[in-house]
């Protein structure tokens, strides 16, 4: 598939379809925003809240903790109890501080009733907040994307001037 590409180009090509990616999911998310605008809201039921850790190594090989904040809840819907356990569109919110994860919890506590937006031809499709996360892929994928072309376009002009001094 790559045959012929260089280990420059590949990267180059991995930096496109990332991008890509990104700016896909961000309008996915978008997407599913807006359509959820229009979703019917049920009262639900905080079942249980915690907060995931995941260790990881960063760029240097030090080992950093993310914090993700989980929370599930029930809620009924023409007699069927679903339980679901998106908060908002777009991926999991993760803090680099465990207090954050917990201040953010703090809004969800076990047993409160709360408000439950639900799509109602697939209602097992359900979130609290009717939003997507930040920007942040947005933005990233709209730098990785014009890396990509930057790069395709510096090396198609090289070429184009290497074939007109010949």
């Amino acid at each position: 598939m790559f045959a012929g590409l260089g280990a420059s180009d590949f990267v180059v090509v991995i930096f496109g379809i990332i991008g890509v990616a990104m700016l896909f999911s961000y309008f996915q998310s978008k997407k599913k925003v807006e359509e959820s605008q229009s979703w019917p809201a049920v009262q639900g039921y905080i079942t249980k809240t915690h907060i995931r850790r995941e260790t990881e190594k960063d760029n240097d090989g030090s080992r950093i903790t993310k914090y993700y904040p989980e929370v599930l809840y029930t809620y009924e819907f023409l007699g069927n109890e679903y339980t679901g356990d998106k908060i908002s569109f777009g991926g999991k919110t993760k803090y680099s501080y465990e207090q954050k994860a917990q201040n953010f919890l703090v809004q969800y506590p076990v047993g409160q009733g709360i408000k439950i937006y639900y799509d109602p031809n697939n209602p097992e499709d359900a979130v609290l907040e009717r939003k997507a996360l930040g920007k942040v892929i947005l933005i990233i994928g709209v730098i990785f994307t014009l890396i990509a072309i930057g790069a395709l376009l510096v090396r198609g002009g090289a070429a184009l001037m290497s074939l007109m001094g010949q």
